[in-house]
């Protein structure tokens, strides 16, 4: 799981740039039908996926202040930052929106 949000975190903007367009998606689906399920889940996996991003983007942020104070290397720090910044729940958090993302769309195509 550790691995998993040390991949976010430095990929943290192709995060948010999904995040925006499945929100955006998501969005315009839940203006058209209200009543469908699928577009409540498709909005609250974007929303989740903007948070988990909003998470990574600090802890980026983060490790660059420390390394330019402690002049370590990037990744060292990240790692020091990731690992007080409780990476299992981050995680955890991207798999559960990766997952109301899956089954808003399943419950949509059926």
């Amino acid at each position: 799981m550790n691995v998993l949000a040390a991949i976010f975190v430095r990929g943290h903007r192709a995060l948010f740039t999904a995040a925006t367009a499945t929100l955006g998606v998501a969005g315009s689906l839940l203006a058209t039908d209200a009543a469908e399920p699928g577009n409540w889940l498709l909005l609250g996996g974007s929303g989740l996926l903007m948070a988990v991003e909003d998470l990574c983007r600090e802890i980026e942020s983060d490790a660059h202040r420390l390394s330019i104070a402690t002049k370590e290397e990037m990744p060292q720090t990240r790692r020091d930052v990731l690992e007080t910044h409780h990476p299992r729940s981050i995680a955890a958090a991207l798999v559960a929106g990766l997952l109301l993302l899956v089954g808003g769309g399943v419950l949509r195509a059926i």
